[in-house]
């Protein structure tokens, strides 16, 4: 989508979709979304079956990587972090000791 900003892309709703036919779909397919599945009529009498199709591109490699590098890197600050804090403890405790 070219009209979202580029810190939205990938967090944003999906505007790109539509009904698309599908004869094979039921509305039990789509228990959990049945706003996602239509019904119409055509002019011979036969009824056909539409559901919503995004064109969106989804999840991609780059977006998973980019989540599982800040995910990492996050965990290793954290863990940075806490042995700073263990370090500092000990020589808190350490300067408080007297003899």
């Amino acid at each position: 989508q070219e009209d979202v900003e580029l810190s939205l892309k990938g967090s944003a709703v999906c505007t790109l979709q539509e009904f698309v036919p599908c004869p094979d779909c039921t509305l039990n397919d789509f228990e959990n979304a049945p706003h996602r599945f239509a019904t119409a009529t055509s002019f011979y009498g036969v009824e056909l079956n539409f559901v919503v199709k995004n064109f969106c591109d989804g999840a991609k490699l780059s977006l998973g990587l980019v989540n599982y590098f800040t995910l990492l890197v996050l965990i290793v600050g954290m863990a940075l972090i806490n042995r700073h804090l263990r370090q500092q403890e000990i020589k808190m405790d350490e300067d408080e000791q007297t003899a």
